[in-house]
């Protein structure tokens, strides 16, 4: 039970986390406006569509979006997949159907390069494979983008080539995910996490125990960034759970068994960061033996107006 605890103060260290934000439909260009036309005039459709050219036209906007696949007319398992996969990130039903809902959202995309968002707008991304298609586009140019953020460099250009596939590695192996070059949910997820920033009011942690002091800013804006989406929060305590692990494991000092505790985490740590945000106060987590206290902490997060929230603050909190 200590593992899970100082697991969860160490998510809380992790902290910072990118909000799923919204992106306003655009153009992309007038050659590829046919398609999005095409298929807004086609409708929707489910496995086994009858008509091709609809599905040529569902296929090249999948495409669009990053999905590896060719241009078939066949709507089956493959489309199937990506249709599912881009339901779950704009928190949809998951029947690889393409209802209304799922053809409007599908139909609009981001408006510019810079607009793009991997965790709501692209599909799983991989380098060709055989005679399998690879990902291009801007959800690829996205891919470097964010991959340039973590400092890893993976090259240039709009199509996933060897490149992005070891930058995709060396990535996966930094936050405690399976080394397999290919960015699914989990990878496009944590490519939106960010780092911890120092706080002078953190009084650290020992081989026995931590006392952490999260500042008001930082502490309003997680508790800010939590998604409603169900699927999001669920995958989010996954991959925050793998890259704990990977840093507690990075860390001689701190003798830990490691394990993932699931939504655990995001529920626990969303309700306590809540309520101190709502009082405009810091976030106390205290695990074990502290710094300098006698008493054993399985785990207790309050709020904390003290000097140490003062120090944590700064001017700006």
């Amino acid at each position: 039970m200590r593992a899970i605890w100082t697991v969860v103060v160490a998510v809380v260290l992790l902290g910072l986390f990118g909000a799923v934000a919204d992106t306003d439909a655009g153009d992309v260009g007038d050659s590829f406006a046919g398609e999005l036309d095409g298929l807004r005039d086609c409708g929707p459709m489910r496995w086994g569509e009858a008509r091709p050219e609809c599905v040529r036209h569902l296929q090249q906007v999948l495409r669009a979006r990053g999905a590896p696949m060719d241009v078939t007319g066949n709507y089956l398992r493959e489309t199937t997949r990506y249709i599912k996969e881009f339901q779950a990130g704009r928190g949809l039903h998951q029947d690889g159907v393409l209802d209304k809902p799922t053809l409007d959202a599908l139909a609009h995309l981001p408006d510019g390069p810079d607009r793009w968002d991997l965790r709501r707008d692209c599909v799983s991304l991989r380098q060709p494979t055989g005679e399998a298609a690879g990902s291009q586009g801007s959800c690829v140019t996205t891919l470097r983008a964010r991959l340039a953020v973590h400092g890893i460099a993976a090259g240039r250009g709009a199509t996933f080539d060897g490149d992005a596939a070891a930058a995709v590695r060396t990535f996966q192996q930094r936050a405690g995910l399976p080394q397999i070059g290919i960015v699914g949910p989990q990878t496009r997820l944590a490519l939106y996490l960010q780092l911890p920033r120092p706080s002078p009011g953190q009084a650290g942690c020992t081989v026995r125990g931590c006392l952490i002091i999260i500042g008001r800013a930082d502490t309003r804006g997680i508790a800010s960034a939590f998604p409603d989406n169900a699927f999001v929060r669920a995958l989010l305590a996954e991959v925050i759970s793998a890259a704990v692990c990977a840093r507690i494991r990075a860390m001689p000092a701190v003798h830990v068994a490691c394990q993932a505790v699931g939504s655990y985490i995001i529920d626990t740590v969303a309700g306590a960061l809540n309520t101190a945000a709502r009082r405009n106060a810091c976030l106390r987590v205290a695990v074990g033996y502290p710094p300098g206290q006698r008493a054993w902490f399985p785990l207790q997060v309050t709020p904390d107006n003290g000097p140490k929230c003062a120090a944590a603050s700064g001017s700006s909190g």
